[in-house]
């Protein structure tokens, strides 16, 4: 099957599950769509000679597998068509899938679903405990664009050849007087990322600290009157 044969595939699937979110509310949950987007690919490629099953775990990325085909499924109950996605290390990848697809169902506002190519929909890197890739549905600057990387190449590469390229991507973001918030990997190894006031650390460790803060950022030291001094560290 040719990447044309699944994405015709994929729109007949699309224009059916638009018509179901307009018609009903029944499948406007995430688990709800999600069985459904399954359901009804499956139905649509029956006589095609194409195998859709879910992904080998119910965690795994893509959620369905059909052929070398992928489809992540992707909804929002707002009235939006961006959403966070997938870690950019995806250490759950189904390693049958080559060519990965979205279908995107919006139930906020006016629901509707969209699909198109998942490299194509990734927009944007946002950072929280692990870095995530923002898709976008209605936008057509992919990130690998501004990385001068593509997708197929960025997804086979090991974790720290991938957090160069992130780093280098959100550095060129950063307004004047922004930093990024985490180290370099030789140095956040094993670093403890739990959040601890303070106040309530061992007064050893918040010796440690004071002496660290006053090596990276010696503008502490100045006077009591220095607005703005403790804002790096």
């Amino acid at each position: 099957m040719t990447r044309e044969d699944f994405e015709r595939l994929l729109e007949k699937a699309v224009v059916q599950l638009n018509a179901e979110v307009l018609a009903s509310t029944q499948h406007h949950k995430p688990d709800a769509f999600e069985k459904r987007v399954f359901e009804v690919l499956k139905s649509v490629a029956q006589g095609e000679k194409i195998e859709v099953s879910p992904s080998f775990h119910p965690h795994a990325f893509p959620d369905i597998k059909a052929n070398g085909f992928g489809v992540e499924v992707k909804s929002t109950s707002k009235d939006s068509w961006l959403t966070v996605g997938n870690s950019v290390f995806e250490g759950m990848r189904d390693q049958s899938v080559e060519e990965i697809y979205v279908v995107f169902g919006k139930m906020g506002g006016m629901p509707a679903v969209k699909s198109g190519r998942y490299a194509e929909r990734i927009t944007h890197v946002r950072i929280s405990h692990a870095p995530r890739f923002v898709l976008e549905m209605d936008r057509d600057s992919s990130l690998f664009e501004k990385i001068s990387v593509s997708y197929d190449v960025f997804c086979r590469q090991p974790p720290e050849e991938k957090m160069k390229h992130i780093r280098q991507y959100t550095r060129g973001r950063l307004k004047p007087g922004e930093q990024i918030w985490w180290l370099e990997d030789e140095d956040s190894e094993g670093m403890d990322v739990q959040v601890r006031l303070y106040t309530q650390l061992p007064k050893a460790e918040k010796t440690k600290l004071r002496a660290q803060g006053a090596i990276l950022f010696p503008e502490i030291l100045g006077g009591g009157r220095k607005r703005g001094k403790y804002n790096k560290v």
